[in-house]
């Protein structure tokens, strides 16, 4: 069976080719990716200049992000080019942007590994650099030289697909039986189906990680009874 991830792109220049080079390397190894790409010079995000030039503006991207259901969907990975056509407004203030807004906001993109690449990494790093307190708490996984995109790609998903992820697995396995009411004695989600009990899960509510932390407890002492017994 096919392993599929969702990676997000943005950028304002085509990636076709570094998708084919990515999706023939991963497919020896029965992986692909499920591409969405954010295309920055798509009109929607400008604004008009008083003198008639367009730039990018910030609160569109950021409606666009939202509306588009975007901010909500499980991405495995977030990849963003630094260098957009535009003298006021980058890679690095959007993902920033993006990544704070998600964790405040509690959405689902915020589980996904974020990377930043571009054709000019010195650049890059030294604006990262001079702004380390504020780039260090995100957890940017990589910064990638655009050359080296789609080799850097590859081992970021293999290692993902290697990773045993419990929280994902059962959120699966929920969905699967997502029409069954849930019996149990964890009080707060009586009543409920698996398809909402697995959406307290993933946004990350405190129900669903006491409902997780209890579910341990009671595995580990499944476990000490048996070896009781």
């Amino acid at each position: 069976m096919t392993a599929i991830l969702k990676v997000l792109f943005i950028d304002d220049n085509s990636i076709d080719e570094e998708l084919d080079t990515i999706n023939r390397a991963l497919a020896r190894n029965n992986i692909r990716i499920d591409a969405t790409i954010i295309d920055m010079k798509n009109p929607l995000f400008l604004k008009e200049r008083v003198t008639g030039s367009s730039i990018l503006s910030p609160i569109q991207i950021q409606e666009h992000l939202s509306n588009s259901g975007i901010m909500d969907t499980d991405f495995d990975i977030v990849a963003c080019d630094f260098n957009f056509s535009d003298p006021y407004f980058d890679g690095y203030k959007l993902l920033t942007k993006l990544i704070n807004l998600a964790r405040s906001q509690r959405k689902l993109i915020r589980k996904a590994k974020f990377i930043f690449y571009t054709g000019d990494t010195a650049d890059l790093e030294k604006i990262a650099g001079s702004d380390l307190k504020k780039l260090l708490p995100l957890k940017v996984e990589l910064i990638v030289d655009r050359e080296h995109l789609p080799d850097k790609l590859i081992r970021l998903i293999n290692s993902i697909k290697s990773e045993i992820d419990l929280e994902k697995m059962f959120i699966n396995y929920l969905e699967e039986h997502s029409d069954k009411n849930f019996v149990s004695t964890f009080t707060p989600f009586a009543g409920k189906n698996f398809s909402q009990i697995s959406k307290e899960i993933e946004k990350g509510t405190e129900n669903g990680k006491a409902f997780l932390e209890s579910l341990i407890e009671q595995s580990v002492s499944h476990l000490i009874d048996l070896q009781e017994d």
